[in-house]
């Protein structure tokens, strides 16, 4: 080998210096261009990813009470139906309507209301119909708050109007 025994001058030793340094200098403009087109990419996604934890069924939070570390681990997924905890009403089917209009707008306190027929069917809206709690709205309970019943007075009040009077008009026709 004819270069084995041959030491580097100074010229070479810069130059290779030189260009060590301006493949390092590279090299790190490569690195600040790689890591900000991924900030820009992480910007979207964490984006993306806020949005899907708002949809809610990503996030299922535990409650206060299972603040330790693995405590109380939830799965959304029951594999079947609800069941309830004793939530649901007693009937909770479709309200039926009369057809009476009389049964549908007397009021409660209204001196008619005692006339009107009564039941003791829980599929009918009517309080008079379905047993007569009128404290029970289909599955509402409700606290009334009663209203007195206010007298509407309708009057019609007609005022003719009075035609602008024109002169008749004229025409003239001359044939010549």
């Amino acid at each position: 080998n004819k270069h084995r025994g041959t030491v580097p001058t100074r010229e070479q030793i810069a130059s290779s210096r030189e260009n060590l340094k301006n493949s390092v200098d590279n090299l790190q403009s490569k690195i600040d261009k790689a890591r900000a087109e991924n900030e820009k990419g992480l910007a979207g996604l964490k984006l993306k990813l806020i949005q899907l934890m708002e949809q809610g069924d990503q996030v299922v939070k535990s409650p206060w009470s299972s603040w330790q570390f693995g405590a109380n681990y939830f799965s959304d997924n029951w594999g079947s139906a609800y069941k309830g905890r004793g939530d649901k009403p007693s009937y909770g089917g479709i309200f039926n309507r009369s057809d009476d209009i009389f049964q549908r707008y007397i009021h409660t306190i209204s001196t008619h209301y005692s006339s009107l027929i009564t039941g003791n069917d829980s599929t009918q809206a009517s309080s008079n119909l379905n047993g007569g709690n009128p404290l029970h709205f289909g599955t509402t309970d409700l606290q009334l708050v009663e209203e007195p019943i206010v007298e509407v007075e309708v009057s019609a009040d007609v005022k003719p109007r009075q035609p602008k009077k024109m002169e008749p008009l004229t025409v003239n026709v001359n044939h010549d």
